[in-house]
C-alpha cells in the first residue's frame, strides 16, 4: 500500500536552484523574485469535478457550519483561483458538487479501519451517487475522540489531519480509487476556523494530488518544512478566506513563474519580501559550523517598513538576522549556526517571514549536511 500524506500539524502563522541569483533574467519592475521553485506533476491523475460527501458525527455542535463550509466549498471564487490551473492527462480541475452527509457512528477512538469501512459501506448504498474518479470524502472527527492512522504518529500531536485513498469496486464490479480526508479535533484545532482550515488544506491536496503520484513543488527546501504538496509549502504564508470560511493558502505554479509570491492570490495587494540573493533554499553545514547568507528585501510597490523574523524548525540550528525591520532594496544578513552537537548527517527546515499589516510572506529553506 501507498503511504498516505504526512499529515497536517498547525503551525503558527509565521526556493529556487543555488544558482538562481536575485538579479537572474527577469524584470526587476515585474518580479517579485525571479525564480521561485516551480510546481512539478508525476503525471497522476488530478479530480476535474470534485464530488464532495462529508461524514459528520450525530450531534457535533459543528455540524451545520461544517455542512455549509462542504456546500459552499468546491464551487467558491476561493476554489477556481486555487485549482484551476492544474490539469492532468484527465482535464483541469474545475468546480465541484456537494454530494451529501453520512453520519459518522458515535466513538471515542476511530482508526483508519473504521474509515476505510465507513466510505465502503456508504458508497455501497444505492441512493448514494455511484463511486467514480470523483469522489470525495470529508471526515470531521468529533471533540474528544482520539484516531489512529497507519504511518503511525499520535493523533493531535504528530497530525491534525490527512488525506489518502482507498480503492474499491463500483457496483457495476470495476476498480475505484476514492481519496478522503480525516479532520481531527484537538484541543488546538476544535474551532470552526481552524476545521476549515485544516478541511480546505486536505481538500485542495486531495484534488491535485489524490493518489499520491499528482502535483508537488518541486524543491527540497520549501518541501523539508511540512511536505511538498501545494497547501502543505504554504502553511507558514498565514490563510484566507473564501466567503465567510477561513481556509488555507495555495501554491500557485502560476504566480512563481511570474516571480511572484506563489503562496498569495492576485487579488491580495503589493507583494513584498526577503529572501537569500543567491536563491538558495538549501544550506550546507557540518555540526559545529557557521555561514553568513546575504539577503534582499524587494516590493512591487509601496508599503510600509516590514518585519523580518527567521525561525528555525530546531534549536540546535540558531539564525540570526543584521536586522528584523526592512524595506525595497535593503540588503541585509542571515547568519546560520549548526551546534557541534548535532548529527553527522542531519536537515533542519527555516522559515524567512516578512510580515507588514497582517500580511505573511514567507520563504522556507533547510540547513543540513545531506546536501554536499
Amino acid at each position: 500500500m501507498d503511504c498516505p500524506d504526512a499529515g497536517l500539524a498547525m503551525v503558527p502563522d509565521t526556493g529556487p536552484t543555488p544558482d538562481a541569483g536575485m538579479d537572474a533574467g527577469t524584470d526587476a519592475g515585474t518580479a517579485l523574485f525571479p525564480r521561485y521553485p516551480r510546481v512539478r506533476s508525476h503525471g497522476g491523475l488530478v479530480q476535474t469535478q470534485v464530488h464532495l460527501r462529508v461524514a459528520i458525527a450525530a450531534g457535533d455542535p459543528l455540524a451545520g457550519a461544517l455542512e455549509t463550509f462542504s456546500r459552499d466549498i468546491v464551487t467558491s471564487a476561493w476554489w477556481a483561483q486555487v485549482t484551476a490551473e492544474y490539469c492532468g492527462p484527465n482535464g483541469c480541475i474545475g468546480p465541484g458538487a456537494f454530494d451529501g452527509t453520512v453520519t459518522l457512528p458515535p466513538a471515542t477512538s476511530y482508526s483508519e479501519d473504521d474509515v476505510r469501512a465507513l466510505i465502503a459501506a456508504d458508497l455501497a448504498n444505492p441512493a448514494v451517487r455511484e463511486p467514480d474518479a470523483q469522489s470525495n470524502y470529508l471526515l470531521f472527527i468529533p471533540a474528544g475522540a482520539t484516531f489512529t492512522q497507519p504511518f503511525g504518529a499520535p493523533s493531535c500531536s504528530g497530525y491534525h489531519a490527512y488525506h489518502y485513498f482507498l480503492t474499491l469496486q463500483s457496483r457495476a464490479g470495476a476498480p475505484v480509487r476514492v481519496p478522503y480526508s480525516v479532520m481531527l479535533r484537538c484541543s488546538d484545532s476544535s474551532t470552526l476556523r481552524t476545521q476549515t482550515f485544516l478541511a480546505s488544506h486536505e481538500l485542495v491536496e486531495a484534488a491535485t494530488d489524490p493518489f499520491m503520484d499528482g502535483f508537488v513543488v518541486d524543491d527540497s527546501g520549501w518541501a523539508a518544512t511540512h511536505g511538498a504538496e501545494l497547501a502543505d509549502v504554504c502553511l507558514y504564508s498565514g490563510t484566507t478566506t473564501a466567503g465567510p470560511h477561513e481556509v488555507e493558502r495555495v501554491y500557485s505554479d502560476r504566480r512563481a513563474a511570474r516571480g511572484l509570491d506563489p503562496c498569495r492570490l492576485d487579488s491580495d495587494g503589493v507583494d513584498f519580501t526577503t529572501v537569500p540573493v543567491s536563491g538558495r533554499t538549501l544550506i550546507v553545514l557540518r555540526p559545529g559550523e557557521a555561514t553568513t547568507i546575504p539577503l534582499r528585501s524587494r516590493s512591487l510597490g509601496a508599503v510600509p517598513d516590514w518585519t523580518l523574523q527567521a525561525l528555525s524548525l530546531d534549536a540546535r540550528v540558531q539564525l540570526s538576522l543584521s536586522s528584523t525591520t526592512t524595506n525595497d532594496g535593503q540588503d541585509l544578513t542571515l547568519t546560520v549556526s549548526a551546534a557541534a552537537a548535532l548529527p553527522a548527517t542531519f536537515q533542519v527546515p527555516f522559515i524567512l517571514s516578512s510580515k507588514s499589516g497582517g500580511v505573511t510572506h514567507a520563504w522556507q529553506g533547510a540547513v543540513g549536511s545531506l546536501y554536499e
